[in-house]
């Protein structure tokens, strides 16, 4: 009966020990006022910039028309459009903000492009590379 006892008294002490409170180390409390926070001015709050992408066309002797499409490259499609080759396009489209290339692809062949400030530039006219 004194073991019992003891255990009793024993897990007593544990359980009111355990119960008490956390000491709180925060130094302040964070306000819930946008205006009491010190933000750097040049600070972008933007999650989205707008990419200008400058297709120069292929000069051709009969029509090429085929699909053009501009995506992410996760896959989300940001634009299509039926596009004839031979013509030369400005389009603006929005990415991300942490986008650093997109995917263009005309039929059925597909290019990753570079985002370099803000801008994309494609061109149909092959680069011819010296042997």
């Amino acid at each position: 009966m004194k073991k019992l006892g003891n255990i009793l008294a024993l897990g007593l002490i544990l359980m009111f020990s355990s119960c008490m409170k956390d000491v709180d180390l925060s130094k302040k409390p964070v306000s819930g006022n946008l205006q009491d926070i010190n933000i750097s001015s040049t600070f972008n709050w933007s999650t989205s910039k707008t990419v200008n992408v400058n297709i120069t066309g292929l000069p051709t002797q009969d029509l090429v028309i085929s699909t053009l499409i501009i995506s992410l490259n996760d896959g989300s499609m940001l634009y299509q459009e039926a596009h004839d080759m031979s013509q030369s396009k400005a389009i603006q489209i929005i990415v991300p903000n942490v986008e650093q290339s997109i995917k263009l692809k005309y039929g059925s062949e597909e290019y990753t492009l570079p985002i370099d400030n803000n801008k994309v530039d494609f061109s149909f006219i092959p680069v011819l590379q010296d042997k």
